[in-house]
């Protein structure tokens, strides 16, 4: 009997445990359930919510909208600013102005800086014709007050002025020597002949490349430089070198042995440098020696193509305003024979099929050829040149810290400026 009651005293707790087992098994599908509800609900709601954002009304389509808005109110902002810049700047380039009156000054040249040595000889042994020059080879140079002054741009602060013509004074420079100190030389007297010590924030120097790619329209670095060992054109041939090229010279490689201390200037130039690392560099190595000027280098140096010229025939297509060429070239029109070249400061490198030549940049202005170029002083397989070039001298004033301000003058013969510390 205790047995039987035993049995179904185990029987029941049996029972009861099994039911307590299925209840948890039910509780745990219920929750499994919930949480697939929930994550299709949550997939469902993000489906949604990515199509709200990404349809053509969404947020990222509106967000996107208003940085391109914003973008193009940028650039339209940078566009009108530009253009009101070139309509004020237009307004005074090319105009005359008074006012500016460099201090006197006199700046010498010793024939061992210039490489014409102690002669005012050529390298084919005549005299150069050069009124500054001196049978030693000594260059003098002096303020010329008779120069009148035109406005190059002006952006409310910054003046820039440029001699109406260039100097009457000319410099010679030659070889090598030339070639190393020329960029330094040309502007230094610039500086010390047309600078100014009464009149505070001016800067002078003589009209660069820089200041010429700035106001034109024509990408000289796609120009195909194409010349043979003569210097005939040969456009279209194996032997055309196109700007920024390299090439080596096996048999005709001499150099200055002092470059062999700097391999960027002396092998790769690529006439980009600015007047102040032109100036550290002249500073750096100054005077080349001449007992030896040039000796074999090293055969695989490579030379790079940095030489860009262009005859400006059609100013309106090739400048971004044709007054610039009005002021480049002042001389056009007065015919043949009346050659006026200037130096223009930069230097350069020009690759031919067996040699290369090193030089400095040129303006050349005389009747309907108007050049950008420049003038080889000596070359790879110790070619020697020499060259004499007038100046450019260009003035750049801030008038805040000048303390003169621009007065415009109406006049019979037209509009001109003066500059006023009244």
């Amino acid at each position: 009997m205790k047995c039987n009651k035993i049995q179904e005293k185990d029987k029941i707790n049996l029972q009861l445990l099994n039911k307590k087992k299925v209840q948890k098994l039910k509780e745990k599908g219920i929750t499994l359930i919930a949480l697939v509800v929930t994550i299709i609900i949550l997939l469902i709601l993000a489906g949604v919510t990515l199509n709200m954002a990404m349809s053509g009304d969404g947020l990222f389509s509106k967000a996107r909208e208003a940085a391109e808005k914003y973008k193009k109110a940028q650039e339209d902002e940078a566009k009108l600013i530009s253009e009101i810049g070139k309509e004020m700047n237009s307004e005074y380039v090319g105009a005359y102005v008074e006012g500016y009156e460099p201090t006197e000054g006199t700046y010498i040249i010793e024939g061992n800086i210039s490489g014409l040595g102690e002669s005012n000889l050529d390298s084919k042994g005549n005299e150069i014709n050069n009124e500054n020059l001196n049978q030693s080879g000594v260059q003098t140079f002096t303020t010329e007050n008779e120069i009148k002054w035109r406005i190059w741009d002006y952006d409310g602060t910054t003046l820039r002025i440029i001699s109406e013509k260039p100097t009457k004074a000319q410099l010679t420079l030659k070889g090598a020597t030339g070639y190393n100190n020329g960029v330094y030389l040309i502007n230094e007297i610039c500086r010390k002949c047309y600078g100014s010590t009464t009149m505070n924030g001016v800067s002078v120097s003589n009209l660069k490349r820089s200041d010429i790619q700035d106001v034109i329209t024509y990408d000289y670095t796609k120009f195909n430089q194409a010349y043979d060992s003569w210097g005939e054109v040969t456009e279209g041939t194996e032997k055309a070198v196109k700007f920024g090229e390299t090439k080596t010279y096996e048999p005709n490689f001499k150099f200055p042995k002092v470059w062999q201390k700097d391999r960027e200037w002396s092998y790769e130039l690529n006439g980009s440098k600015s007047d102040k690392e032109c100036l550290l560099w002249e500073k750096e190595y100054g005077i080349l020696d001449e007992e030896e000027p040039f000796e074999m280098g090293d055969k695989d140096t490579k030379f790079k193509e940095s030489y860009w010229v262009h005859n400006f025939l059609h100013k309106e297509y090739e400048f971004k305003d044709e007054l610039y060429y009005n002021l480049i070239f002042p001389e056009k029109g007065i015919g043949v024979g009346n050659n006026v070249v200037s130096w223009l400061t930069g230097r350069s490198v020009r690759l031919y099929a067996i040699n290369c030549w090193f030089g400095i940049g040129v303006v050349n202005d005389w009747g309907g050829y108007s050049l950008v170029g420049n003038d080889c002083l000596f070359g790879s397989d110790g070619y020697v040149a020499n060259y004499t070039r007038h100046l450019r001298p260009v003035v750049s004033i801030n008038l805040d810290k000048s303390g003169y301000s621009l007065k415009k003058i109406e006049t019979d013969e037209g509009i001109k400026y003066e500059l006023s510390n009244k």
